[in-house]
């Protein structure tokens, strides 16, 4: 991964995908040595070296799982929770079809849709204080029909 501008990162193309923008929280990026070699790795075993995904998995990410209760969860799980955040925090269709390599909106919208749910009472919120406050309120002009 490299740092394109302030909390964001691009993710290298591999064998599988193009590789993508992705947004990573100011506070994420602060653990992370942006300093670096770009050949070197972004995230480090304790050792200091490359992590071997597999070996990570095992030793690392399925016994914290189990701690958490997390049973059956899989890293590729955490690629549908970082589009449910997204869409959580405000993110658009396009944004999360970008953060997750779609080819296009109507997959992100076949996968996510149901979490764009709330989108017309948010709009209708938003709407009813735009038009309550005061230095925003402009009149129209009622229809002629």
């Amino acid at each position: 991964m490299h740092p394109l501008s302030m909390g964001e990162l691009r993710a290298l193309a591999d064998e599988i995908d193009q590789g993508r923008d992705v947004p990573v929280p100011a506070s994420v990026l602060a653990m992370l040595d942006l300093s670096r070699d770009p050949a070197e790795p972004l995230v480090r075993g304790a050792r200091g070296g490359r992590l071997h995904e597999d070996s990570w998995r095992g030793r690392q990410f399925r016994p914290a799982c189990d701690r958490l209760g997390w049973d059956g969860v899989r890293i590729h799980d955490l690629r549908h929770t970082a589009a449910s955040l997204a869409i959580a925090s405000g993110a658009d269709v396009k944004t999360v079809q970008r953060m997750r390599g779609h080819a296009s909106a109507t997959m992100t919208l076949d996968l996510y849709g149901h979490l764009w749910d709330r989108g017309l009472d948010d709009v209708a919120d938003r709407m009813d204080a735009m038009m309550t406050t005061r230095d925003r309120t402009q009149s129209v002009p009622l229809s002629p029909d």
